[in-house]
């Protein structure tokens, strides 16, 4: 007998909130091309209409897009185009384990550094105990 799990109302808006999160974000990559076409806009503001949730979203990710300062604008634009959101998410994900790893390696070096200057400076052993 195989089990399954049937997806809960949670879960199902859960679901619902991670769609409306990354249709948000590709709408801000896709109207900050240059020269977005009318029609976009007027498509975007249908979607934007549909619940004080998809503003919100909207919003959010906008104020995330204009705090990159430009940090992986062309990858995300051309994930934008090709509308896959897995993409985006694999942008972030990488730049995000990129600033980790180098946290670490900084951290290690840090470390042995400090240890060796630990080691070199350190004060002489007394050897006697009167």
């Amino acid at each position: 007998m195989i089990l399954t799990r049937k997806a809960g109302p949670e879960q199902e808006a859960s679901r619902q909130r991670e769609a409306v999160k990354t249709a948000a974000a590709l709408w801000v990559v896709r109207l900050a091309e240059p020269g977005a076409a009318s029609a976009l806009r007027a498509e975007f503001e249908a979607w934007r209409a549909q619940g004080p949730e998809f503003d919100l979203y909207y919003q959010r990710e906008l104020r995330a897009w204009d705090g990159a300062d430009g940090i992986g604008r062309p990858y995300l634009r051309e994930a934008s185009r090709r509308r896959e959101p897995l993409a985006l998410v694999d942008i972030v994900l990488r730049s995000v384990l990129a600033v980790v790893i180098a946290g670490l390696v900084g951290f290690v070096v840090l470390g042995a550094w400090s240890i060796q200057y630990a080691w070199i400076h350190r004060p002489p052993a007394i050897l006697s105990h009167r």
